[in-house]
């Protein structure tokens, strides 16, 4: 999913939010070949922001 940290669940619903979903997305586009990610981590309700920790937690679920 190509979402950007200004996209919302609202503009499109398979938009990953919680540390597991993004590294799910990660490990599938993963599959295909891809070989950089970009990570925006997310707070609760979806909205983008800056947490290290957020994209630690991803970085280890995936």
């Amino acid at each position: 999913m190509t979402g950007g940290g200004m996209a919302t669940e609202d503009q499109g619903p398979h938009l990953p939010v919680t540390p597991q979903e993004i590294a799910d997305d990660v490990v599938r586009c993963r599959e295909p070949g891809a070989s950089v990610v970009a990570v925006h981590a997310r707070r609760a309700d979806g909205l983008d922001m800056c947490d290290p920790d957020v994209c630690s937690r991803a970085s280890r679920a995936g």
